[in-house]
């Protein structure tokens, strides 16, 4: 069996920036805003951080990790160090209010 085949299988794993796998389908809604997140070992809801280059959604933690490892691109390409960016629906909210909004994900 190839390592491709035994992946899929796997119920639950640990996949991509540490993010559980839990299913090896894609959400409807993956990489729109508030939807999933559009990283496939990922998929969480609340998808709230846009990403300039994929144009597609992101849930915070993956946000903040491809924002980790693509400073130098995203200056480069966009003139700021986040690649992923909170969406203008959200700006408003404090930061204890989006703390919550993130810490209220259910699948």
């Amino acid at each position: 069996m190839s390592k491709f085949k035994k992946y899929r299988n796997l119920p639950k794993s640990k996949g991509k920036f540490g993010a559980i796998v839990t299913s090896t389908t894609n959400k409807p809604d993956k990489g729109l805003l508030d939807g999933h997140c559009n990283v496939t070992a990922c998929q969480r809801p609340h998808a709230i951080y846009y990403n300039k280059s994929t144009q597609k959604y992101y849930c915070h933690e993956c946000a903040l990790e491809i924002n980790r490892w693509n400073v130098n691109d995203s200056v480069e390409l966009y003139g700021t160090p986040h690649l992923c960016e909170l969406d203008e629906k959200y700006k408003h909210l404090t930061r204890d209010e989006l703390i919550e909004l993130i810490l209220s994900r259910e699948e």
